[in-house]
């Protein structure tokens, strides 16, 4: 016996710790990978989806830009439609129709 019998032991623990700890590091960097991947892909989705969402806001919002247009248009007739009513009624009143 020599006295190294005792201390090979702790030196295949301290090496099956290291080989351990190195797997385990390996796989959070494997972890690490997959999930900025994943991040990457869901930010490309996001700005994917936020240009459909801007999008379809122009598109509403034109069309209801037209649609006040059109509106305001037909209050409009409406309103001259009413006047013109109330000249002939005021002209028929007065005798002149």
């Amino acid at each position: 016996m020599n006295g190294n019998d005792h201390a090979q032991p702790q030196l295949l623990d301290h090496e099956v710790r290291i080989t351990r700890l190195e797997e385990a590091v390996k796989h959070i960097q494997h972890s690490l990978d997959r999930i900025e991947g994943q991040l990457i892909a869901f930010l490309g989705e996001m700005r994917t989806e936020q240009k459909a969402l801007r999008e379809s806001l122009e598109r509403q919002m034109a069309a209801l830009r037209e649609e006040f247009h059109r509106d305001r248009r037909f209050s409009a007739m409406v309103l001259l439609t009413t006047q013109l009513a109330v000249v002939g009624a005021l002209l028929r009143l007065a005798g002149v129709l």
